[in-house]
């Protein structure tokens, strides 16, 4: 799964989540699952879905928003490491 189509996943699930369509989140989620190719890349994803879930649930409605853009920043500080290190 490349960084452009995580992004989009992310955005709509987030989107999903924030109107309380749990079948569209579970629906993309098992998608996005099933079509990616790397382990690490559904662990993300999962872990993703996760932290947008805790945001909407303690009253973050509005900052899931920041929520996805950390998640963004730190997948990609990730990427610049491994590719620093080869």
């Amino acid at each position: 799964m490349d960084l452009l189509t995580f992004l989009i996943a992310v955005a709509i699930i987030g989107f999903a989540i924030q109107l309380g369509q749990t079948w569209l989140v579970f629906g993309l989620t098992a998608i996005m699952i099933l079509s990616s190719k790397d382990v690490k890349a559904t662990l993300l994803l999962l872990f993703g879905v996760g932290v947008l879930y805790v945001a909407n649930s303690i009253g973050m409605k509005e900052a899931w928003l920041m929520a996805a853009f950390v998640l963004l920043s730190w997948v990609l500080n990730r990427v610049r490491k491994r590719r620093s290190a080869c």
